[in-house]
């Protein structure tokens, strides 16, 4: 949540000096022409110039409250907090009933990291004027960086009582109603922030993460990246979403994303680490090395990059290696579960049993619903000869993940050592079914790779009802298929039927959120209908999902044009352009 120093209304000049302070007129001339220099100069964000005209007029009067209150804002603009709380405490102690003072000495505390001073301050100046939202909002700032969650979002509805329309409160509700667990209610908050102020970063950054909380990749992506558009320096946004563009395992966008926040921010510890675990997904081992390296580099205490230094040093055989990365990390990060897993795997590679069995067993203590971590910690029991613990926890990675043809067939093994026939068999079936499964779910890929491929040599040919059929026998030997789904769209669409076209690219999203092309072919059936604003819609997330695809980016771009919006269409084009696609619609040649 970000803190913000709310300026007084410049309007001190020529305000009476306290009862009892008597100064020469042409003093007190001379103190308000620096003030109104000052309030000049800080209207502007000229802070060091502010400074200097304040503190001239304090020089000649240091008993008036409100120029000891504005250079401790201007010492704030300038970074020098220390500075701004001192001015901002002398404000407060000349005139201890002004909660303006004691709200911004609040704020200088808490960005200082005093909370336990900035509550203080805070709730004081809630005191003196209870019916201020601002007042409550800070307070709500204040408690949330103490860690209290549940009172922070009390004050935040409080201030929103006060005053609806406050979209920094609404934020700030949502990213507690978050901490609390509601992330439904904070969709909600972070929406009507946005609806309050569409062009607010940090709310489109916040409610990005809220969904990616729940998986809905695409609508994420959007909101992160109109955070990074209205805030290009936003490294928080641009972190974020090569994140979830490597955990989307869309690795050669996250590569072009996070290789252009380096270039502009070669210092970013977490570009360089995401960028790392897109290239060690791609497999490119030596890229991935390079830029682990150069995240620890950046930050020795980042345990995640030593952790996958380490995973990545296992993969490559050098596990004396991989073992000492593993130790780095848990130095680090004592409740790192994967870093833990990983140093026992590596200490059974090594062969010291002994060693392992803390470390699987704390990684289990920490996950205790990772299958993976039971089953291997299964193993490590197995070969120090408990038989029993070895039993259970291989059930307990057969319960957790049904589908592990490994710890089914493990536990089968251990049952038969045990004399336990039965229950040996009963795994057997079990393996012997899954394994069944694999093969009719192999032979239906068979089957609709056939009747998508008959699909489009119809298409090829002209023939639409036949590719509609076909397209149609390939949703019916799969109605997983998001692919089949998509065609069988495209088919429809092309045949006139564009209600049953859009159903089938719903499925085929809902299938396969991720899929580009299928938002793509959604808006062009919309915009067939004149539906224009939903048509572009579908086509920002066909682009928040691939940058790179051409056809949406001219389709956006003719959107834009028929909605009156020239300058963005344009900019469409050229990107379309860029990526090979001729002004006609045709691929460059």
């Amino acid at each position: 949540m970000g803190l913000l120093l709310l300026f007084p209304a410049l309007a001190w000049a020529g305000q009476q000096l306290p009862q009892g302070i008597l100064v020469d007129p042409a003093e007190q001339a001379r103190i308000v022409e620096h003030e109104r220099l000052g309030d000049r100069w800080l209207a502007s964000r000229n802070f060091d110039q502010a400074i200097a005209e304040y503190q001239r007029a304090i020089v000649l009067n240091p008993a008036f409250p409100s120029l000891h209150e504005k250079l401790g804002i201007a010492l704030t603009g300038s970074g020098d907090l220390k500075r701004a709380v001192r001015e901002f405490s002398e404000a407060v102690r000349l005139a201890p009933g002004n909660s303006g003072a004691r709200a911004n000495l609040g704020l200088a505390l808490l960005r200082t990291g005093d909370v336990k001073g900035a509550l203080q301050a805070l709730r004081a100046a809630v005191q003196m004027d209870p019916s201020s939202p601002v007042a409550h909002y800070r307070v709500g700032l204040a408690l949330s960086g103490n860690g209290n969650v549940p009172a922070a979002s009390l004050e935040f509805r409080k201030a929103l009582e006060l005053r609806p329309d406050y979209p920094e409160a609404r934020n700030d509700l949502g990213v507690s109603l978050v901490a609390l667990g509601k992330t439904d209610e904070a969709l909600g908050e972070f929406r009507q922030a946005l609806k309050l102020r569409p062009e607010y970063p940090e709310a489109h950054f916040n409610l990005g993460l809220a969904l990616l909380n729940r998986k809905e990749y695409v609508p994420a992506l959007v909101e992160l990246r109109e955070a990074l558009r209205l805030k290009p320096d936003y490294t928080e946004a641009g972190n974020q979403l090569g994140t979830a563009l490597v955990d989307a395992g869309r690795i050669p966008e996250a590569v072009t994303e996070l290789r252009g926040m380096i270039a502009s921010s070669p210092g970013n510890a977490i570009a360089h680490y995401t960028l790392g675990r897109a290239y060690l997904k791609n497999k490119q081992f030596q890229e991935a090395r390079q830029e682990y390296e150069r995240a620890v580099a950046l930050r020795p205490d980042f345990a995640e990059a030593y952790n996958n230094l380490g995973v990545m040093d296992a993969e490559q055989g050098n596990v004396d290696k991989a073992f000492v990365d593993f130790q780095q990390a848990l130095k680090l990060d004592g409740r790192n579960a994967d870093a833990h897993y990983n140093l026992g795997v590596v200490c059974l590679l090594r062969a010291d049993t002994a060693a392992a069995l803390p470390e699987l067993q704390k990684a289990v203590e920490l996950e205790p619903d990772s299958a993976r971590f039971h089953a291997r910690l299964g193993v490590a029991l197995d070969r120090s000869g408990d038989l029993d613990g070895a039993i259970r926890e291989q059930q307990a990675a057969v319960r957790y993940d049904p589908n592990d043809t490994t710890a089914r067939y493990n536990l089968a093994r251990l049952l038969l050592r045990k004399g336990d026939s039965q229950g040996a068999a009963e795994q057997f079936t079990s393996l012997a079914q899954i394994q069944k499964s694999a093969e009719t779910r192999e032979m239906t890929s068979t089957q609709v790779a056939a009747a998508l491929g008959r699909g489009l040599q119809a298409i090829a040919g002209g023939k639409t009802e036949d590719a509609a059929q076909a397209f149609a026998e390939a949703v019916r030997i799969d109605p997983q298929s998001a692919e089949a789904h998509n065609h069988l769209g495209l088919a429809l669409a092309k045949l006139g039927n564009t209600d049953a076209a859009k159903a089938q690219f719903e499925k085929a999203i809902a299938l396969q959120p991720l899929n580009a092309a299928a938002y793509n072919n959604a808006g062009g059936v919309l915009a067939s209908e004149g539906n224009l604003d939903a048509a572009i819609d579908q086509m920002e997330k066909a682009l928040a999902v691939d940058a790179d695809m051409a056809q949406a980016h001219r389709n956006l771009g003719l959107l834009l044009l028929k909605k009156g919006d020239r300058e963005r269409a344009a900019s469409e084009f050229r990107k379309a352009t860029e990526l090979g696609l001729a002004p006609g619609g045709d691929k460059k040649p």
